[in-house]
């Protein structure tokens, strides 16, 4: 039996899909683009695994009783809406996408193969191949400065790299601070109740490791990489959740660009006073 499954969806982040492929020959493949649908806990990268045979043939089974149901119109997604899609391939039939949107309601053949899929990337997420997840400390210390550590660690089984920081003005790293009052109702919530720090090379006080000269940073195995910032960040009494994107190319050992990825901290509560 022959078989290709692709499935794709924007649930955690627009940009930062995640995207999970099997087939009949080669180990179940899967990105993923963000975390933020679990922030500050999972890691993004890439995965592989040759999952138990139960948990693919779960899947090829409702994919096949998918396939042959007829398809049902799905109007065009909107700007920013989740989309999932279903991408098969059974045997020498031809190659069918299903596809749903928020304002298309799946039928219940899409359901039970996405929710195969989802199950079956849970134990490919278990086998990361190159992946990365952060953890982050931001500190609002009331006198207009916030503090800022990011240490970024390589859970995967292959070596991996970023771009150095001499070189984030193109595009390629991104880390921002976001201040939000939680003590205002969200009704109310103005843009004078939050705030947006962008973090660059100019912020950066350290790095342990020591930095070298170099277009790329690589972290091997099991590695570890701290950026420590410092920067203004004026904010008026109250109470804040405050939380911590960073966008970043990932990088192959030789430089070379795999995928992109946005990891995601978990909010912290903080007061200004």
């Amino acid at each position: 039996m022959e078989y290709r499954i692709e499935y794709w969806s924007n649930h955690a982040s627009d940009a930062h899909p995640t995207v999970l492929t099997i087939s009949a020959s080669e180990p179940a493949l899967l990105f993923v683009g963000s975390n933020a649908d679990n922030p500050g806990l999972e890691p993004v990268g890439t995965f592989r695994a040759t999952p138990p045979p139960a948990e693919t043939d779960a899947l090829v089974h409702v994919a096949r009783m998918l396939v042959r149901t007829p398809q049902s119109v799905v109007a065009a997604a909107l700007p920013g809406e989740e989309i999932r899609r279903l991408t098969i391939a059974l045997d020498s039939g031809p190659q069918e996408t299903r596809h749903v949107t928020e304002s298309s309601p799946p039928d219940q053949w899409f359901l039970r193969a996405e929710a195969a899929a989802v199950a079956l990337a849970k134990v490919v997420r278990q086998h990361p191949k190159v992946a990365l997840s952060a953890q982050t400390v931001v500190r609002l210390n009331g006198t207009g400065r916030v503090e800022v550590a990011v240490k970024l660690v390589n859970v995967g089984f292959d070596a991996l790299a970023i771009p150095h920081p001499d070189f984030w003005t193109d595009g390629s790293v991104s880390i921002q601070v976001t201040a939000r009052r939680n003590d205002v109702p969200l009704a109310e919530l103005r843009n004078e109740h939050q705030r947006f720090l962008d973090l660059s090379k100019a912020e950066l006080v350290s790095a342990s490791p020591a930095l070298v000269q170099a277009r790329t940073i690589t972290i091997a195995p099991h590695g570890e990489l701290t950026f420590n910032f410092s920067a203004d960040l004026a904010l008026p009494q109250g109470n804040y959740d405050v939380w911590l994107t960073l966008d970043t190319a990932l990088l192959n050992d030789q430089g070379l660009q795999i995928m992109r990825t946005q990891l995601v901290s978990k909010k912290e509560q903080q007061r200004i006073f």
